[in-house]
């Protein structure tokens, strides 16, 4: 039910990553009304002597993009 965490690796791993729970958040749409929005924080921990860091954060970013649109899943399984 935390809204944030921080992952941990232990020996062996080479990255994990940490889901908050939803919140629903005010938000300004464009058109400069408040809206609600479904919130749910990342946090991702890497060995950097494995991964380089943009290789994490362009898996983040994947991640996001599915999470966001979960039938890019279907289309990405191919």
């Amino acid at each position: 039910g935390g809204t944030y965490m921080s992952p941990i690796l232990v020996p062996g791993e080479a990255a994990i990553g940490a889901m908050g729970a939803m919140q629903k958040v005010p938000k300004y749409a464009a058109d400069g009304s408040l809206q609600p929005h479904m919130v749910m924080k990342m946090s991702w921990a890497a060995d950097h002597r494995l991964l380089a860091g943009a290789t994490v954060a362009r898996f983040s970013n994947r991640f996001k993009a599915l999470i966001q649109d979960p039938a890019l899943m279907l289309v990405a399984l191919r």
